[in-house]
């Protein structure tokens, strides 16, 4: 059984990565979005506040972020239930989660700011 864990965790950990990657490719879309000044507007019309383009980034970004906290559960659970038996594994696999939670929150922060 803890062959099973230790491959559900190995697939855990490169999809947090995969997900991780793509959220910051759609934040850095989001952030070039929102930084581009709208163009000159009459008096008459007010300007737009941001491209519509930007609230739907806004929106996959943040349920990106929750995928990455799914995944993220996922993994710290697999990870526990891999029988850790040396010091050695023990901190690795310390070093491993305290990443994942590093990368949920550092996402969901940047995600809460949209």
């Amino acid at each position: 059984m803890p062959e099973f864990f230790s491959n559900a965790f190995n697939a855990a950990l490169t999809t947090e990565s995969i997900l991780f990657a793509a959220f910051g490719f759609l934040f850095a879309a989001y952030v070039q979005y929102t930084a581009v000044p709208p163009p000159p507007q009459s008096k008459a019309i007010p300007a737009p506040q941001r491209a519509p383009i930007a609230n739907t980034l806004a929106m996959v970004c943040k349920g990106i972020v929750g995928l990455i906290a799914l995944n993220a559960l996922l993994a710290i659970y697999s990870l526990i239930r891999i029988n850790l038996s040396s010091i050695e594994q023990m901190l690795l696999g310390l070093g491993f989660g305290v990443t994942m939670i590093a990368i949920v929150v550092i996402s969901w922060i940047l995600a809460r700011r949209m």
